[in-house]
């Protein structure tokens, strides 16, 4: 497969985004867009990054000593708005406008993290990106597949890593490894 831009043809490139918060999203639509095999690895249940609110916490254990301790990825809380006008939130071509008369949406300038969140979701539902978003798995570890010196058209990186529904890691040999977590 070969991705055209300003007329000049290339040849398209496997690349492995860890995360698929704001910055994974954008960025695995920009390299899909450019004809590239995009793979989206996501630690938690769903889309959004600190976006995604959970709203357990670790106050009744700060200290983690329990056996089993709560394992809270992100530092999102209930009433948390944007500092930031909606206007300069959103993606230049996928304006992050108000969805007035949707039930559960919040129409403010400066709405509350479920806003953000939707708009992430509506984002992936608009360009397809669910179609390359991996959930529950979690990316352990990942390091040169070969040890230089390579050639650039050679290099390939070892991503490793572990859905939740599994004990054992799996691996995949990327060219390209962006983390946007």
């Amino acid at each position: 497969m070969e991705a055209q831009c300003d007329g000049a043809a290339r040849s398209w490139k496997k690349v492995c985004v860890v995360g698929a918060g704001m910055a994974g999203l954008t960025v695995a639509r920009e390299l899909r867009r450019e004809g590239h095999a995009v793979t989206v690895m996501e630690q938690r249940g769903d889309v959004g990054g600190q976006w995604l609110y959970d709203p357990r916490t670790d106050e009744a254990d700060p200290l983690g000593a329990a056996a089993a301790p709560v394992k809270v990825h992100s530092s999102m809380y209930a009433s948390v708005r944007l500092l930031s006008p909606r206007e300069g939130m959103g993606v230049s071509d996928f304006q992050f406008l108000p969805r007035h008369g949707v039930a559960g949406r919040d129409p403010r300038r400066f709405p509350g993290h479920r806003e953000v969140y939707c708009y992430l979701k509506d984002f992936c539902d608009a360009f397809g990106l669910m179609d390359v978003v991996r959930l529950n798995t979690k990316v352990v570890r990942v390091a040169m597949a070969q040890p230089p010196p390579l050639p650039p058209s050679e290099m390939r990186w070892l991503v490793r890593c572990r859905p939740s529904t599994r004990t054992t890691s799996a691996a995949s040999t990327p060219m390209y490894v962006l983390i946007t977590n």
